[in-house]
């Protein structure tokens, strides 16, 4: 559309230059209009973004900054500041070992509200922090056996010329080749890693939790070593200080044993976060494998019924009288609960307002249309914020279908139409054989109101 200077107002000058502007391009495959993460960049949920660890770390400090001004400063207690601590961590964790308690109403009625505080906020920190140790570990492990696996394959095409040529060797020697040893072939290694994968799935719980135990060794094993060394310092044996160690990170927390010296103390409050975070993890994990058996058995028995017709319309979700593969896929998830359905309808909703065209595919002319549309709005909501807008346009009918909002409808619905008459066009094009009107501008500045 070419602005005009007529009575129309699609000579204002902040039209014109909307119209004639290029529609804005994408600065890589991954970013969107504005530089912002696009749907394939990626995607981390909030509890492990680094939003969530800068709000742990300030509620951390404000915690710890209270539990100090109150027990050392303001209540009667008046203990160091490394006791104000070393309790603030007790209290958090939920170990409660009872060495340190508040004697006054006023002190227990701030503890309470400090120790809600705590562990509402600190807590969710917890089992990030020992969820995020055991993957950690478990990457390194895989990643070393990664390594490994390479190793071996390297060696074996290193040893390959070197068998061959004691193949021939051995046969020339006047010796059956039969007898000679022989390597591995890939459908054997095939079979022996499907055998291997089977014996896994079919050993016991017990021999499951045996090799998470294993896999999680280090990180409990430096655990394990840090309450030694504790208790080692405050004089205690060694069945003592692994039963403190224990009882501290299931957070049981009996009191019968706790550490008096201020120094471990101090140590204390880095330490008790680690071992409830891993030992809380680890008993997790654990649990999680129980009811991953039980729910793998629950799978395979329902993967083994059979389809039926009510199956069929059960699935069909769009009454077309065919069950598509989004619609048997949707209904696996949801059925094997991996999924909520309002989760799926939240994506299916999401689809559709991506889908500017209509034509169920996502395409470079809904990136267009998408592009045009929050141009369009942006600038058009600018105008209907003036004063001076209202006034011009007024509240006639005519005016009002002449008024930019009518403008945009009417452009974009003229874009949408074009994009489908270039698509049909293109589709009959290419079934007589000729090439298509792929070639035609499709610049907004192209349309008419």
């Amino acid at each position: 559309m070419q602005p005009s200077s007529g009575d129309g107002h699609e000579g204002t000058p902040l039209l014109t230059s909307l119209i004639r502007s290029p529609t804005r391009r994408c600065n890589n495959n991954n970013d969107i209009i504005g530089g912002a993460p696009s749907l394939t960049s990626g995607y981390t949920d909030y509890l492990h973004s680094s939003n969530a660890l800068r709000l742990v770390l300030m509620h951390g400090i404000i915690y710890y900054t209270l539990a100090v001004i109150l027990y050392s400063f303001v209540l009667d207690t008046k203990w160091t500041i490394i006791d104000s601590l070393y309790f603030a961590t007790v209290l958090f964790t939920t170990i409660g070992y009872g060495d340190l308690c508040p004697v006054s109403d006023l002190g227990r009625l701030c503890t309470m509200g400090l120790a809600l505080y705590g562990i509402v906020i600190l807590g969710i920190f917890l089992g990030i922090y020992g969820e995020t140790l055991l993957e950690n570990q478990t990457s390194t492990l895989s990643k070393q056996q990664t390594a490994l696996r390479k190793g071996v394959v390297q060696a074996m095409a290193q040893t390959a010329d070197e068998a061959r040529s004691f193949m021939r060797e051995y046969s020339a020697g006047g010796k059956r080749a039969s007898s000679a040893p022989t390597l591995p072939t890939s459908n054997q290694l095939k079979n022996r890693n499907v055998s291997e994968e089977l014996n896994c799935r079919e050993r016991g719980l017990v021999a499951d939790v045996g090799f998470f135990i294993l896999d999680e060794l280090p990180i409990l094993t430096l655990v394990s070593l840090i309450g030694l060394t504790i208790g080692y310092l405050e004089g205690w044996d060694p069945i003592k200080s692994i039963y403190w160690t224990m009882i501290t990170g299931t957070t049981v927390g009996l009191g019968d044993e706790a550490p008096q010296s201020e120094y471990i103390r101090l140590g204390c409050v880095f330490f008790l976060p680690l071992c409830v975070a891993v030992l809380g993890e680890v008993l997790s994990k654990i649990a999680e494998l129980y009811l991953n058996r039980k729910r793998r058995i629950s799978q395979e028995e329902f993967f083994s019924r059979t389809l039926t017709k009510a199956d069929l319309v059960t699935m069909d979700t769009d009454q077309d009288g065919d069950v598509s593969k989004a619609e048997f896929l949707s209904y696996m998830l949801v059925t094997l609960q991996l999924v909520d359905q309002e989760d799926i309808d939240e994506i299916d909703a999401l689809f559709q307002k991506l889908d500017k065209d209509g034509t169920g595919v996502l395409s470079q002319a809904d990136l267009g249309l998408m592009d045009f549309d929050q141009t369009m709005t942006r600038s058009f909501a600018k105008l209907a914020l003036s004063n001076s807008l209202r006034d011009e346009w007024g509240s006639s009918p005519v005016r009002q279908r002449s008024s930019p909002e009518g403008m945009a409808g009417r452009i974009a619905s003229n874009w949408a139409r074009r994009v489908q008459r270039r698509r049909v066009s293109e589709a009959e094009a290419s079934q007589n054989g000729n090439a298509g009107p792929t070639g035609q501008n499709l610049s907004i500045s192209s349309f008419e109101p």
